[in-house]
């Protein structure tokens, strides 16, 4: 796990098999997000996801409203 770099399970890392070299170790996002294109884009050697699709939007969304909360409350208090 350390090897690889594993926080979870369940964790899907996609290794190229004539080098060893690893293609992605978010898997489960490629498939997760690209379902019909991952694996393609697997055997080209990417990583199957973008960026975008790497985000937790319901983190930045929670964090955005607790900052916004705070905010609020902070200038009513003023």
């Amino acid at each position: 796990m350390s090897t690889l770099g594993v926080n979870g399970i369940p964790a899907l890392i996609v290794i190229e098999t004539a080098t060893g070299k690893v293609v992605t170790k978010s898997g489960r996002g490629a498939v997760a997000s690209n379902p019909d294109g991952c694996v393609e884009q697997w055997l080209q050697g990417r990583s199957g996801t973008s960026w975008f699709s790497g985000v937790n939007w319901a983190s930045i969304l929670l964090y955005l409203g607790l900052f916004l909360l705070w905010r609020w409350y902070s200038s009513s208090k003023a």
